[in-house]
């Protein structure tokens, strides 16, 4: 085994392990979610088969900028920091090759720049063969599909953990952004509202207006139009998708209801927005309409209608063209100014603590 790989190494600096985060079994495969290390923020997933009489393993890693790794423990008698050019094929299929690292002396690890091909091979094979010179490791592939589906599962679960939506949006967009001033949120917000405003054919829109009611008040841009009042935000998501939104706004609007409460959220057919109706009932009753779409630079906009009980109708009316025409907007968007993510929470301001007393009807 140590003729297999241990010819020929070049000392480089070799990353730290981290520490574990989470472990799932999988089909005779252990995964793992590994931090950086620090300790502070996801790093990567990692695969673990089941060991070989031998003491030797498979290890397959994905990390969170989607970069794939292959790795080989046992007793290899390597020394930590070293490299060597290794070749490896699974049945009788392509030789692939690269530069494999030691981690330790119980692991190296082999970065795979295209994986297409390597993990085609894998998921379909029976036997990977490991070549480093004088020896040959043999290794039974069990189980890969299954292990290859959960590591993907848990990138997806773990990628945005310890991660700032600064950093994250820097990460997925490959620039660096910066977080927005508030100057710059309320003009964004302005340019985004006008459009969908114009867009939806929403007459005689006023951007503003001064007699805006209360429960807008501190949003990034206020509107009335059609005996509605509407408002737009820019909010940070830390690290959640959209459909997560939905919750906290109806959280929200139930503590400010004092009478019977119904809400209904609905996820558009596309899967990247979601509309929300809120309603309360009573005397002082009222109806919101709400639509939250991902925006490009990270977080979300969070466009709000509100009328009366009596002005539902009109509310979903307008509600549902602004809807429909979302995607045209963000997609055909003037050049805004600056480039930036938006780390407002949702709800900056101190929960209400009211509840209401009547019953409460969620749907979905």
């Amino acid at each position: 085994m140590r003729g297999a790989l241990a010819i020929c190494w070049v000392l480089v600096l070799t990353p730290a392990l981290g520490r574990t985060l989470e472990q799932t079994p999988s089909a005779g495969w252990t995964v793992s979610a590994v931090s950086d290390e620090g300790g502070k923020a996801f790093e990567r997933c990692d695969a673990q088969s089941e060991q070989q009489p031998d003491g030797a393993g498979l290890l397959l890693s994905l990390d969170r900028s989607s970069k794939w790794s292959i790795g080989f423990f046992g007793q290899l008698g390597v020394q930590p920091g070293q490299s060597n050019l290794t070749r490896y094929r699974i049945d009788r299929g392509q030789v692939f090759s690269g530069t494999a690292r030691a981690v330790s002396e119980q692991l190296v690890k082999l970065p795979l720049p295209d994986p297409s091909e390597p993990l085609r091979a894998l998921r379909s094979g029976r036997e990977l063969t490991v070549d480093g010179g004088n020896d040959r490791l043999q290794f039974a592939l069990r189980g890969v599909p299954a292990a290859l589906t959960e590591i993907r599962n848990c990138v997806e679960r773990w990628k945005n953990w310890g991660v700032s939506p600064v950093s994250r949006a820097s990460a997925e967009l490959g620039v660096n952004v910066r977080p927005l001033s508030e100057p710059e949120k309320r003009l964004e917000a302005m340019t985004v509202a006008a459009n969908l405003l114009s867009r939806a054919q929403i007459a005689g829109f006023e951007l503003q207006p001064p007699d805006a009611p209360s429960r807008l008040l501190g949003h990034d841009v206020i509107w009335r139009a059609q005996n509605l009042y509407g408002s737009l935000r820019l909010v940070g998501l830390d690290g959640r998708t959209v459909e997560k939104v939905p919750a906290d706004l109806i959280s929200g609007d139930i503590g400010d209801c004092s009478d019977k409460f119904a809400a209904d959220a609905t996820p558009n057919a596309a899967g990247k927005s979601v509309s929300l109706f809120t309603s309360c009932q009573g005397e002082k009753g009222w109806s919101f309409g709400y639509l939250v779409v991902p925006r490009p630079l990270g977080g979300a906009y969070v466009v709000s209608l509100l009328g009366s009980t009596d002005k539902a109708e009109p509310l979903r009316s307008a509600a549902s063209a602004l809807r429909d025409v979302t995607a045209q907007v963000l997609e055909r968007l003037p050049q805004l100014p600056v480039s930036g993510v938006v780390n407002t929470p949702l709800s900056p301001e101190e929960p209400s603590s009211g509840r209401p007393s009547g019953p409460v009807t969620v749907r979905r």
